[in-house]
Formats: structure tokens, sequence, C-alpha cells
């Protein structure tokens, strides 16, 4: 790698989640545009990220945004940024294990990036990383259920939603007014770059502790429940209990739109059959041998031949509790 192909890499790095808006995936619920192309949008558009980057090289946003859309032609590049062995994985996974006082995300990044090499225009793991490889992919797979997905999370995620359907909905009415950055953003039919910026989550979290006082009893509701912990409760979903709980919503005045939330879930540890190679992660041997994983690794051959986990949920209000919520 070039001096100039290692900054490209570090900016993608930096600036790859600059499109997210608050509260992360939630608000993809109501944005339209996914968070990949708002990143495209601010780092080439009329920004101050653009402008300091445009001091160093006319062309290096558009440098930088092709490593991060995958169409850089060093796919190593990429693969730093974004595969199944990436800076981005190993980041977050060691950063969210110590916030969240677990030791699930835990692995030995030093003993894997020491082993990690270059092959074919492949990142590739030494034989003898195989063990530190194993424990990130098992880092990888028990944060997502014990933290990511730990159905708490899972419950202020389905109040987020419904509080972001709601929004959504009455953008056209003047219950939004005293709410002029989410109204405007809503309005647009492609929002402005401008306008995702001015929603950061100092501004959500302003705007939601005053819809406890709005003159909409769902958004009084919603916004009770993210602010103050009253989350909806759950249950292992089923036709029957959707169809049961619905009914009962409905006579207790909670309309299923905002009360009603399921959440399937599944995922697999390592996959070795996705079609795109930078999805792979291989392993070479000591006679440059090049193998995808599971074809080395015992403990991930029978985690990929096995079942994928999966749950479903459906999350709604504890109706003892919050029968008389719109009085």
């Amino acid at each position: 790698m070039t001096q100039y192909d290692q900054t490209v890499t570090l900016l993608a790095a930096l600036l790859h989640d600059l499109g997210h808006g608050p509260f992360s995936h939630s608000f993809e619920s109501v944005s339209r545009i996914n968070h990949e192309k708002y990143t495209e949008m601010i780092i080439l558009g009329d920004t101050e990220i653009n402008h300091i980057l445009k001091q160093i090289d006319e062309q290096l946003p558009h440098q930088v945004v092709s490593i991060i859309n995958h169409s850089h032609p060093n796919k190593i590049l990429t693969q730093l940024i974004s595969s199944q062995l990436d800076a981005d994985r190993m980041d977050y996974l060691l950063r969210d294990a110590y916030f969240t006082g677990t030791s699930y995300g835990s692995f030995d990044l030093n003993r894997l990036i020491r082993t990690m090499r270059v092959v074919d225009d492949k990142l590739v793991v030494k034989e003898s990383g195989i063990h530190a490889v194993e424990d990130y992919i098992m880092a990888r797979y028990h944060m997502y259920w014990n933290v990511y997905f730990h159905a708490t999370s899972r419950a202020y995620e389905a109040v987020l939603f419904s509080l972001f359907r709601r929004l959504n909905d009455l953008k056209d009415t003047h219950l939004l007014d005293p709410y002029p950055r989410i109204k405007t953003f809503l309005l647009e039919e492609v929002p402005l770059v401008h306008s995702l910026l001015a929603l950061d989550e100092s501004v959500m979290l302003y705007y939601v502790s005053e819809m406890q006082s709005s003159e909409d009893p769902i958004l009084r509701d919603l916004s009770d429940r993210l602010l103050n912990r009253h989350l909806f409760t759950y249950q292992n979903l089923s036709d029957e209990l959707e169809a049961n709980v619905s009914e009962l919503l409905v006579e207790h005045g909670f309309d299923p739109r905002y009360y009603l939330s399921k959440d399937q879930l599944e995922q697999t540890p390592y996959h070795p059959y996705f079609k795109e190679m930078s999805m792979l992660i291989y392993i070479v041997d000591e006679h440059r041998n090049v193998l995808e994983l599971s074809e080395v690794s015992e403990i991930v051959a029978a985690i990929s031949a096995g079942k994928e986990k999966s749950e479903s949920k459906l999350f709604y209000p504890n109706m003892n509790e919050s029968e008389s919520v719109y009085e």
C-alpha cells in the first residue's frame, strides 16, 4: 500500500458511518435513504468534510467513497473496511463489550492482526492464527444474541420504530410544528444532507422530551415510554398470539399500528457459502495454499453446518398497566 492508499483507507474507516441518523439503524425506518447512501452524499456534497478532503486532493472524496461502496479497484482496501474480518467489526465488538461490561465480545485482537497477510489479492490469516479467528467469530455470535439482540434492547427499538412511524404519519399536520427539524426532514421528498445533519441525537432527545406534552396522545405516550423505560412487554411470536393481542389492543384503545411490533431475527456466526469472495475468511497454510476457513477449522465447519439460530418475538404494551394511558 502506498502512503496515499493508507490515508484513503484510514479516512474510509473514520467516515464510513457518517450517514447514520439519530439512534442509528432505527432511524432508517423513516429516512427513505439508507445510511450508506447518506454517507456518500455527505462526503461528496457541499459539506465541511468534503471541503477538508479536497484541500488535500481534489479526488480524495471520490477515492474514500469508492472504498466505502466497494468500487475501488484495490479490493484489499475494501476488505479492510467491510468484510467478514474487517476493522469495523473488530472495533465495535471490543468497544461494545467494554461499555456494556460483558466479556462476550473479547478476542485476541493483537494476535489476529499479527497473523494477517495478503496473498493473491486476498486478506488471509496464517494457519497459526486460526484460534484467534475462531474466538473472533464466537465473540460476534455471543455479542449479537446476548447484547445486540437482547430483549430489552429490542423492546427499546420497538418503541423507537413506533415513535418514528407516528412522526412520519403526522408530518402533514400542525402537530409536528413544535419539532421543525423533524418536520422539514420528513416533508422533503428526498431529504437533503443538511436536514439529516441537523438531526443529531441531542436534538432528537430534546424533541422527544418535549413530545411528552404533545397534543397527540400517541406521541405523548411513546415518548414517555422511551424516556422513562416503560417499554413494551414481549412473547414468542405465533399467528394466533398476534391475532389475539391485536384484538386486545383495540379493546383497550391502542392502535396496533403503533403498539404491535413483530421482530424476527436470525443469525449465523459464519457462512462459508457467500457468493461475494470478500465475505469469506481465508487461511493460508505453510505451503501458501489459501483455504476457506471452514475447510481448516473443525469448530467453524460444525457451526456452519448447524441450524441457523432464529428468534421471533411480538412486542406490545402491558395492557394491565397501561389501560389509562390516554386519559
